[in-house]
């Protein structure tokens, strides 16, 4: 068990954590967008 390695994986799994927490918070924002734009798109087409 060398220890380099471990620390590579450590830091390489950081480092994927942090990008997919961006990105899943970056497609939340968007999807929150774009449901609000649906609503106001299905409340116009209502009236």
């Amino acid at each position: 068990m060398n220890l380099t390695g471990t620390s590579e994986m450590i830091v390489a799994y950081t480092i994927l954590s942090f990008i997919l927490a961006y990105y899943v918070n970056h497609l939340r924002s968007r999807i929150a967008e774009l449901s609000i734009q649906l609503k106001i798109f299905s409340s116009d087409s209502e009236e």
